[in-house]
């Protein structure tokens, strides 16, 4: 009897690894059959019941998605379901081995829709999302390279900087990672995906914040706030000339902006990490002490809380 289970999950196991390569290259049906074949043997399993799910989800989804009539409107789409499976996905025991077998399908589609669109060496936003989708397919090398010529052929935005930081961490520059995460949030908070993220100490951080009750927008805002707290976003540069003057203007423009209360919960934390910009760029250029106390007090003003964990 013993023997004869055994076989039953050596069975349903290559029946599993037969449905990934399926799924991986766009058989649906044969992958379908696949695991109907080991639900036959184990009506249980729950990788195989995760398999099913997973089909019945992308049923319509991926037909629906290039049926668009821009290449682009289509990889946005396949990457819009994505998410939407990512968060599906997270209600129930998963299969790592079928989940990857949708990731490679749906981001190596997305990666050749893009290849496809004309003058995309020249464009930054295509490159971004070559780079996403080389990350996606798990060739982080490609996706660097991409995400790095998107640097070069046009101004840097949030989003682009987020997925930087993310690829420098996944392949091992930690100290990259982190200097690029904080300039990222520092650049456009709103303009990142945090759902993007694969890297542990980003992941980390995000769940960690979100732990503390806050929700979207202003989730966004307090990440950089937070990580300034916790020792994450520890790894300072120090501020060129033109830089720090613009730094002076926006928080001129944000100590007048938050006056308005309706604004107040998502200024508020946009402020007082551009404080903690302006207190590194002060104590770099050892500045006069009186100057930096000011800018404390400030963030004290703001909030107690965070003052006393900054100044602990």
């Amino acid at each position: 009897m013993l023997h004869k289970r055994k076989e039953f999950h050596s069975e349903i196991d290559e029946l599993i690894s037969q449905a990934s390569h399926f799924i991986a290259e766009s058989r649906m049906k044969d992958a379908y059959e696949c695991l109907d074949r080991a639900l036959a043997l184990d009506f249980d399993h729950p990788d195989v019941l995760a398999g099913l799910k997973y089909i019945n989800f992308w049923q319509g989804r991926i037909q629906s998605a290039i049926n668009q009539v821009e290449l682009i409107d289509q990889a946005e789409a396949l990457l819009h379901h994505w998410k939407d499976f990512t968060r599906f996905i997270s209600g129930f025991p998963s299969s790592e081995a079928l989940v990857e077998s949708f990731r490679k399908l749906i981001f190596t589609r997305v990666h050749d829709l893009f290849s496809g669109i004309g003058s995309g060496e020249a464009d930054p936003d295509i490159q971004l999302w070559l780079g996403i989708a080389s990350k996606g397919i798990g060739n982080y090398e490609q996706a660097l390279e991409h995400l790095q010529q998107a640097v070069q052929a046009g101004s840097p935005r949030g989003r682009l900087l987020s997925e930087l930081a993310d690829i420098y961490a996944l392949i091992g520059e930690e100290q990259k990672a982190r200097v690029m995460f904080r300039e990222a949030f520092f650049q456009d908070p709103q303009d990142i995906d945090i759902e993007a993220f694969e890297a542990e100490l980003f992941v980390r951080l995000c769940d960690q914040v979100r732990d503390t009750g806050l929700d979207s927008p202003e989730i966004l805002e307090w990440i950089p706030v937070y990580g300034t707290l916790w020792g994450v976003l520890s790894i300072k540069r120090e501020l060129r000339a033109l830089e720090y003057g613009k730094l002076r203007q926006k928080i001129f423009s944000l100590e007048q902006e938050i006056r308005d209360d309706n604004r107040r919960p998502l200024l508020m934390p946009r402020l007082i990490n551009h404080y903690f910009w302006l207190i590194d760029h002060l104590v770099m250029n050892r500045e006069d002490q009186r100057k930096i106390d000011e800018i404390l007090l400030k963030i004290r003003s703001l909030s107690p809380e965070v003052y006393k964990r900054y100044t602990n």
